[in-house]
């Protein structure tokens, strides 16, 4: 995760982190709240880098909710200072993820066995486009 903050386009940035667009996605839309700097627990946090992390998630998942018009937003933390756990980030981050209306898999959000979604560069830039067309002026 440090490697990616900086490196991709922040959909919205705040004092403590940036949301980009998941360009490995579980679900199309899925996106990432990321901390500016390098931590792996909660408890590293200090009270208001974790409540610009906060105010981050809840603006993502608001912002998905408004353009996407999802059945279900949900929202999961991940981040493992032991390396060696399977499917850890030894980086706290969120994931954001759409259920969209036909989707009938939601005990399947927080999973990678169905793979994930690939899109066209212009579909890409077509989702990028309309979630920034929602964003509220910061």
């Amino acid at each position: 995760m440090c490697h990616i903050v900086g490196s991709e386009p922040a959909l919205i940035s705040g004092e403590a982190g940036v949301v980009l667009l998941n360009k490995l996605p579980l679900r199309w839309g899925h996106l990432l709240v990321v901390l500016n700097r390098h931590a792996t627990r909660f408890s590293d946090l200090s009270d208001e880098e974790h409540a610009s992390m906060s105010a981050l998630v809840h603006e993502s998942a608001t912002l998905l909710e408004r353009r996407l018009e999802p059945r279900r937003v949900f929202v999961g933390s991940f981040g493992s200072p032991n390396e060696g756990l399977a499917m850890s980030s030894p980086h706290l981050h969120w994931h954001i993820v759409p259920l969209a209306p036909e989707d009938t898999r939601p005990s399947e959000v927080f999973t990678w066995g169905r793979g994930v979604f690939e899109g066209t560069e212009e579909e890409w830039v077509a989702l990028e486009s309309t979630l920034r067309t929602g964003m509220r002026a910061r």
